[in-house]
């Protein structure tokens, strides 16, 4: 019984340990924002001096949610588009669609 407790007071140590030393939605974006982060950190600064709390609090929500959104735009990207459509004129708007979808799903191409 003594050994049970130890070994769960250990346990419980460790996981209270791991889960103190996850990084915060806000500080994970900021460092998944790698050159950004310095003008990310000037607009926290900016809210911060202001009167009303909600905008810092709005501005800390968008840019905890920023790693999740981000869009392809290339101008290779571009081109291969121009050349589905034009290439593939024939074929259906759909089938055009999926045909743009491929380089997406290329985890090299992103």
């Amino acid at each position: 019984m003594k050994y049970f407790f130890k070994t769960s007071f250990v346990l419980l140590a460790k996981c209270i340990f791991l889960l103190g030393c996850t990084l915060t939605p806000l500080e994970n974006a900021l460092e998944l924002s790698g050159n950004n982060r310095q003008e990310l950190e000037k607009v926290l600064n900016y809210f911060s001096s202001k009167d009303p709390p909600l905008k810092l609090e709005v501005a800390q929500y968008l840019i905890e949610n920023m790693p999740e959104h981000y869009s392809f735009a290339s101008e290779t990207l571009n081109k291969y588009y121009n050349y589905i459509d034009s290439s593939f004129s024939k074929y259906s708007y759909y089938y055009r669609c999926y045909l743009k979808t491929i380089p997406l799903r290329n985890a090299e191409s992103r």
